[in-house]
């Protein structure tokens, strides 16, 4: 654009040399290569340098096309401020317009990361209350509230018929490793996954082939129809609702036909697990209905789906019937029948599992 300086430029070589300018693009190249622009992810840091970036940007939105006419002449210096403030106003109607779309442009940007900041204050709030690593050891934790390994080890005998003689088998969440070591004892292969470092520690100590991984991570690597079953105890309640359908849909996937996915979990039907076992364990998102939890495994392919129910109260917790020996009351039936759906309503089996079959 030095040419605009030359004394013998008529006006249609100005307006020429102007549109040139606007067709290559010049502008937006002057404005990027400037000094003064910074990038927006070089500049934007903390919530207060954010604040004062969009104050910034707020005061600066306009570009003003009359910019302060000056001339590099020394001769004449009145007579050419005079003539280019003319041949301005001659060409307002044709530089204006662009100015004026780049404002409009550089307003609605400005709104928008304003609308933007807004959102991602709200969201670094709310990320700050959620996915924190708990303090306490959960090792500790499951050994005071989970029960005894040789127990639990015991209660998982039940699942064994849908995994013996199997070659490939997944345990989702293994805690401390009772049904990894119960299928090692029975000769089957299984590998054993979980995230907490202390609980894969303690099982490689006691020699269990555990890993420390994601489940969806190690689902997303793992081929298609490579799996000959997999178990999931108490491991669902802690996922989201979208996560636990997720769940069922990547190990139908994986599984190969024939194959059981066995998931067990807390028994919601019962009132007593509230009271005894969900919400004393930090962990827990939600628990999952039985007959929703047939629903979701039924809906993504699995076949002879069936609910196997555990974990029963002791019968003394339980609402005693009435003695008929007497039969002093006409409707005792009924009114037995009726403490029996209390009982199963508050002293129902704590846990359940849901087994499906590809």
């Amino acid at each position: 654009m030095d040419n605009i300086y030359k004394d013998n430029l008529t006006v249609p070589e100005i307006m020429a040399l102007i549109k040139k300018g606007l067709e290559n693009n010049n502008l937006t190249d002057v404005l990027v290569n400037s000094a003064e622009t910074e990038s927006v992810c070089d500049t934007l840091g903390g919530e207060h340098e954010k604040d004062d970036q969009l104050d910034k940007m707020s005061q600066h939105w306009w570009v003003h096309p009359h910019r302060p006419v000056e001339s590099h002449k020394r001769r004449l210096q009145f007579v050419h401020v005079f003539l280019k403030k003319i041949i301005r106003k001659l060409l307002k109607w044709y530089i204006n317009p662009p100015f004026e779309e780049q404002s409009r442009f550089n307003d609605m940007v400005v709104r928008y990361l304003k609308r933007v900041n807004i959102h991602l204050s709200e969201l670094d709030k709310k990320l700050a209350d959620i996915d924190r690593d708990a303090t306490i050891s959960y090792l500790n934790f499951e050994n005071n509230f989970r029960g005894q390994s040789d127990v639990v080890k015991r209660n998982q005998e039940v699942y064994l018929p849908y995994f013996l003689n199997r070659k490939n088998v997944l345990d989702v969440g293994c805690g401390r490793g009772e049904f990894v070591e119960l299928l090692v004892s029975h000769g089957v292969s299984i590998t054993g996954l979980d995230v907490n470092e202390e609980m894969v520690c303690y099982c490689r100590d006691k020699g269990l082939p555990v890993f420390k991984e994601d489940f969806f991570d190690f689902l997303a690597k793992t081929p298609n129809e490579s799996l000959d079953g997999v178990f999931m105890a108490q491991v669902i309640e802690h996922l989201k609702p979208y996560q636990m359908v997720e769940a069922v849909n990547l190990v139908y996937e994986k599984l190969t036909h024939g194959s059981y996915f066995v998931l067990e979990t807390i028994n919601p039907e019962s009132l007593y697990v509230f009271a005894h076992s969900f919400y004393i364990d930090l962990t827990h998102v939600r628990p999952l209905h039985p007959q929703t939890a047939k629903f979701i495994f039924e809906s993504n392919g699995f076949s002879e789906v069936a609910l196997l129910y555990s974990g029963f109260v002791d019968g003394s917790k339980q609402v005693p019937f009435i003695d008929a020996s007497q039969n002093l009351i006409s409707n005792i039936q009924e009114l037995n029948q009726g403490i029996e759906r209390l009982n199963k309503l508050i002293y129902g089996p704590q846990d359940y599992a849901v087994i499906g079959r590809k």
